[in-house]
């Protein structure tokens, strides 16, 4: 499977089982880049949430994580918003 077709597999794939309300899929530098934001992120910790999501890539999509490295960063909803709250601060200053 190309790149191209590796990532717009893999945001179906986070859409249809996780319903993120923020997704990222991006290819920088040889890695494919997952940003996924959720709300029932908030009941999970960072390595749970991790966790989640690679075990569905193995189920789902080994021939993915096979050919491409994967990184993964997931946040809840109040998350995203301290990180933009932070980068606006930053940007005033």
């Amino acid at each position: 499977m190309n790149i191209r077709s590796s990532m717009v597999y893999l945001e179906c794939l986070m859409i249809n089982e996780f319903d993120p309300s923020f997704l990222q899929v991006d290819y920088q530098q040889g890695l494919i880049y997952l940003f996924v934001v959720c709300d029932n992120f908030k009941y999970y910790s960072i390595s749970e949430r991790i966790n989640s999501i690679f075990s569905l890539l193995r189920y789902d999509c080994p021939d993915i994580l096979k050919e491409h490295p994967i990184i993964v960063e997931a946040f809840d909803n109040s998350e995203l918003d301290e990180m933009m709250r932070n980068v606006k601060q930053i940007t005033q200053r």
